[in-house]
């Protein structure tokens, strides 16, 4: 046998070589946190900026449960010099993806990250929030004479802001993709004229010509402002989205915009709604609490006393000197950080209930967890 032949058969009698394992390590979650305490993951943060179907040019801010670089330090948000917890296009944290996914639309002449006290905490929660700045009609470019076609234009700004994060979800993105199951369906969220964007999503039926009608006999800044709509621009033609789910409305109002009788709140339901009652923009007698009443059961309503408009944002960050309800003295007012803690635990709770499907959250929506808020009332039709 020749030596070739040879070093062949003495490898032939070798065992295989152990195949390398390949597999992924995949890191479970982590521990459950009850919803008034921090969250288990960081809030990892990203901006993007796309062209919708319309042709609009958009902007939409997205949160996500994150993994940052050691060293790394949260930064302010673009154009405002506000900062809390979240860490800028950090790498996405998977232990617990699929998250459930929510929509947040701002208030009138807000801005998409006007609520990062909420946002923020959502993400350490394992939440993704996308928000898209509503053209027109945020802190930078808001427009008076524009208020209808707004309207009429919000719940498309929002739907196309979902397409465009799930496309990025599906195509790979490199924190986003595969952090949400495209098929779940969405959270419906929004403060003040958000709120009313986040009930026409789940189905509110809009009435122009009942808001004008309701107005004509009416003074006041708000009726000033819808005075010179046409009411043809709000119709009930303005569709909804049938993955927008479980809504929460900060602050809602405008009753009226939905019929005389506020007929066109019926569609909504599985709804929370939390209002303050001090709130000078909508007033909670002649707004929130007939908003609450048009809409259907199962309905919550949280109730903050002392809190006003925007105790549902971060406004104070920046207009402290200008709302009386930022003064951490005010008469009447409840500190806004307060506001924001009550508001933070009844929100994870909320979602973390009906989105998660998780029942260790239920207890922190019932009488015992809410005592340790003494500013809070609450009332619920199953």
């Amino acid at each position: 046998m020749s030596f070739h032949l040879l070093a062949l058969a003495l490898l032939a009698c070798q065992p295989p070589p152990e195949l390398e394992d390949t597999a992924p390590v995949v890191e479970p979650p982590p521990a459950w946190v009850a919803p008034d305490q921090r969250g288990p993951y960081q809030a990892g943060v990203e901006t993007f900026e796309y062209t919708d179907p319309r042709g609009k040019e958009m902007v939409i801010e997205v949160w996500y449960p994150a993994v940052p670089e050691d060293g790394e330090e949260p930064e302010p948000y673009p154009l405002l010099p506000i900062t809390r917890e979240a860490y800028r296009d950090a790498p996405a944290d998977r232990r617990g993806a699929p998250y459930p996914l929510i929509a947040f639309s701002h208030g009138y002449s807000g801005i998409r990250y006007q609520s990062i006290f909420l946002t923020e905490v959502l993400a350490q929660h394992g939440f993704v929030v996308v928000a898209p700045d509503h053209p027109n009609n945020t802190l930078f470019d808001v427009d008076d004479s524009m208020v209808g076609q707004v309207m009429a234009e919000r719940p498309d700004d929002v739907r196309y802001a979902v397409d465009e994060l799930l496309a990025m979800v599906q195509g790979g993105h490199e924190r986003l993709g595969g952090m949400v199951d495209p098929d779940a369906g969405y959270g419906a969220m929004g403060h003040s004229f958000g709120a009313i964007t986040s009930m026409i999503l789940v189905g509110a039926q809009l009435d122009g010509q009942a808001m004008v009608d309701y107005c004509a006999t009416r003074g006041g800044w708000l009726c000033s402002l819808v005075e010179d709509i046409d009411p043809a621009l709000l119709t009930t033609e303005i569709e909804g989205d049938e993955r927008a789910l479980w809504p929460v409305a900060m602050s809602p109002g405008l009753w009226y915009a939905f019929g005389l009788e506020g007929e066109g709140l019926a569609p909504v339901d599985e709804i929370l709604m939390l209002g303050g009652t001090v709130d000078d923009i909508f007033d909670y007698e002649e707004h929130i609490r007939p908003t609450y009443g048009h809409a259907s059961g199962p309905k919550a309503l949280a109730t903050l006393e002392g809190a006003g408009h925007f105790a549902f944002s971060d406004v104070c960050e920046v207009a402290y000197l200008f709302l009386p309800e930022c003064d951490t003295e005010g008469e009447g007012y409840i500190p806004i950080e307060q506001a924001h803690a009550i508001t933070q635990v009844l929100v994870t709770a909320w979602v973390g209930l009906h989105m998660k499907g998780d029942e260790r959250y239920a207890p922190w929506l019932e009488a015992d967890a809410r005592a340790v808020f003494p500013e809070l009332s609450w009332e619920q039709e199953d």
